[in-house]
């Protein structure tokens, strides 16, 4: 008789001990495909902040060595003003973007706070579609690992209507001063310390950083302006040699979350108010995330709504800290815990003080 051959399988507390390594070596492997994935994104991130650079730089060389305004403004007799441009719409073409640059026609103001009649940028289409131009997608001014994090807040799509494109880069204006927030005075109020000894101005109404918002009075009301450039527009931007610290000492542009920051909410193709206003007063990654409405428990002041000058910093989703392009075109990436005052120092182009490693 020919023996019966018997096929042996696994037993159940075999299975399970397979199943529990397998399981083992995921929880160890994920985080290092995890790591690597962020390692990739910032990486990303960081040649978009690069390519900004050379579009900086590729601007002032056709500006007789001046970088974009950070805002500008006409003020009338009325009380009204008007926006003229911003530092991301006159940076496209020197990033690649002409064409998108073309549609709009940036001899005439952006913008009116009031009634009086004026084209406005917001209502630029691209030719032969009904798509707004401030809502395509620039690929140079989104970082990957905030954009994977999910989509802006209600208040982006709604607000005037439409959803616009995301911005996660701005200009710095250094160490200004900011407004006391009533949630929370005296935090604003101790940042506020550290800026005045930083604050050194380089021309009227310029900001102690590369970017300033400018705003030039006039004898009359507004409507004068309409079809007009503004006068003195030139004077809104910094020129380099008013970098007396060191272009490789002064911050240029940096990273900043629209999720935490009303003024982000309009994306890189509205006012002038978007994009050029980071704060180094406020901390690297400070709160101002909260999603939930005014009143709910939370301090306002970690907030991202309008008049929370806090949602001004620099922030980002990277782990420990955030990237910053320099204003000789260098990348860096700044730890959280970066000294404050050296943040300051950093944030001013023209404050004197010398700044060692950071």
């Amino acid at each position: 008789m020919n023996a019966v051959e018997h096929r042996r399988g696994f037993t159940l507390i075999e299975l399970l001990v397979v199943i529990g390594i397998i399981g083992l070596l995921v929880a160890i492997l994920l985080p290092a495909v995890q790591s690597v994935r962020e390692s990739s994104r910032r990486a990303h991130c960081q040649n978009n902040l690069k390519q900004i650079g050379i579009g900086l730089h590729g601007y002032a060389h056709s500006r007789k060595d001046s970088f974009p305004g950070g805002e500008t403004s006409v003020v009338g007799t009325n009380g009204n003003s008007f926006s003229h441009g911003s530092t991301t719409m006159y940076l496209l073409p020197y990033i690649e973007q002409q064409r998108v640059y073309d549609y709009y026609n940036m001899s005439e103001p952006v913008f009116a706070y009031d009634s009086v009649p004026a084209f406005n940028q917001d209502q630029a289409v691209v030719p032969g579609t009904t798509k707004r131009v401030s809502s395509l997608s620039i690929p140079t001014y989104v970082c990957p690992s905030d954009q994977a994090a999910g989509a802006l807040p209600a208040t982006c799509s709604s607000l005037f209507g439409y959803a616009r494109s995301r911005l996660n880069y701005i200009g710095c204006v250094g160490p200004w001063t900011m407004w006391a927030n009533a949630s929370c005075p005296g935090t604003v109020n101790s940042f506020n310390l550290f800026g005045t000894a930083a604050q050194k101005l380089t021309g009227i109404n310029q900001m102690p950083g590369v970017f300033s918002s400018l705003y030039y009075a006039v004898g009359v009301g507004n409507s004068q302006y309409y079809g007009k450039p503004f006068p003195g527009f030139a004077a809104g931007r910094c020129r380099l040699r008013e970098i007396s610290d060191g272009l490789s000492k002064t911050i240029a542009f940096g990273e900043a979350r629209p999720d935490c920051s009303f003024w982000l909410f309009l994306g890189w193709g509205f006012t002038p108010n978007s994009n050029g206003r980071g704060n180094t007063l406020v901390p690297l990654n400070y709160d101002t995330c909260d999603p939930g409405s005014l009143g709910n428990g939370v301090p306002d002041c970690q907030k991202p709504f309008n008049g929370n000058w806090l949602s001004y910093g620099f922030r980002s989703r990277h782990p420990g800290g955030v990237g910053f392009l320099m204003a000789d075109g260098a990348v860096v990436f700044l730890s959280e815990n970066i000294d404050h005052e050296t943040l300051q120092r950093l944030g001013a182009k023209a404050d004197g003080q010398a700044i060692g490693s950071y």
